[in-house]
């Protein structure tokens, strides 16, 4: 596998990120041995493919529930899994109808893989700071044990971001352990990720992802057009957003 550390364009079949589980090492590869996409697939393969990826995300999610131990590579493949690889298919099958060049394709599905990380990761803070205005109360996907960006970086750090671990990261780690049984548990672990600043370590991640899909994006459109600012613009919406 060759690094895909700079987000310039894939060739064909070759979309998904994966490291060491310690840090953000990116690299590409066959989808995890799942339908192997090849150069000339009509978009009907690149829907039945985003749709088995998508039951694969759901199932590797609760596979992972209350596992303090997941790793941010894990995360991200998930999140591949249940956004990215939707909102990347999306843009290689716009380019592929439009008769665009098979490396403008892949390109433009690069930029779609990191807005698709970026949008992920941003929508799971919400989780923490959305409250009852997005229809659940705080911390509830915490609750039900799915651990994302903001609470995994409290636990393990990210060498690549220049963060260490929370000092409070055992005690976490504990609680998610025995399934908030204990009276206070969620609290004091919503308490712990916010004094860590969880919801910074994420938006970090977010802002990284969204750079990569900029990076991508000027491969593409080099110069300054309508089109190019809107696809950036979607690059800052999908870290900030509120909803």
């Amino acid at each position: 596998m060759e690094s895909m550390a700079d987000g310039h364009g894939l060739s064909c079949g070759e979309t998904e990120p994966v490291g060491d589980g310690n840090g953000l090492n990116y690299r590409h590869m066959e989808p995890f041995g799942t339908v192997k996409m090849f150069m000339g697939r009509t978009c009907c393969h690149e829907v039945s493919l985003v749709i088995e990826e998508f039951g694969y995300g759901e199932l590797s999610q609760s596979a992972k529930r209350f596992d303090a131990s997941v790793s941010l590579f894990n995360y991200l493949k998930k999140s591949f899994y249940k956004t990215a690889s939707l909102l990347a298919a999306a843009c290689r099958a716009s380019a592929v109808l439009t008769g665009l060049r098979c490396e403008v394709c892949d390109v433009l599905y690069t930029y779609g893989f990191y807005l698709g990380l970026a949008f992920q990761i941003a929508d799971d803070v919400l989780d923490f700071t959305g409250g009852e205005e997005l229809g659940k109360p705080i911390g509830q996907d915490l609750a039900e044990g799915n651990l994302t960006a903001p609470v995994i970086l409290c636990l393990q750090g990210s060498e690549e971001l220049g963060l260490a671990a929370s000092v409070d990261s055992s005690e976490l780690a504990r609680l998610i352990q025995r399934r908030f049984s204990g009276h206070g548990d969620l609290e004091r672990s919503l308490q712990i990720i916010n004094e860590s600043g969880g919801v910074d370590r994420a938006y970090a991640l977010a802002e990284k992802m969204a750079n990569k899909a900029l990076e991508a994006l000027t491969l593409v459109a080099p110069t300054e057009s309508e089109a190019r600012r809107a696809l950036a613009g979607l690059c800052r919406w999908a870290v900030r957003r509120s909803n």
